[in-house]
């Protein structure tokens, strides 16, 4: 699977319809993804987003959380 497209934003407060509101951004900026590869942060298994990715038919790919060494 490609790893094309990398956005980044900052958000005020790190919770769901904040981070919902980010993606709907992408997807309407971007077009609508396959995938969507996240963490396992609560922020990305909350049903709002769960929600956004059956109604788009994107899948969700978990990531762990490994921090990059020097």
């Amino acid at each position: 699977m490609s790893r094309g497209l990398v956005c980044l934003y900052a958000l005020k407060k790190l919770i769901s319809i904040n981070i919902l509101a980010a993606i709907k951004t992408l997807f309407y900026n971007y077009n609508v993804p396959k995938a969507l590869s996240t963490d396992q942060s609560n922020q990305f298994v909350a049903q709002l987003v769960v929600y956004l990715c059956v109604k788009y038919n994107v899948k969700k790919i978990f990531q762990l959380n490994i921090l990059p060494t020097r």
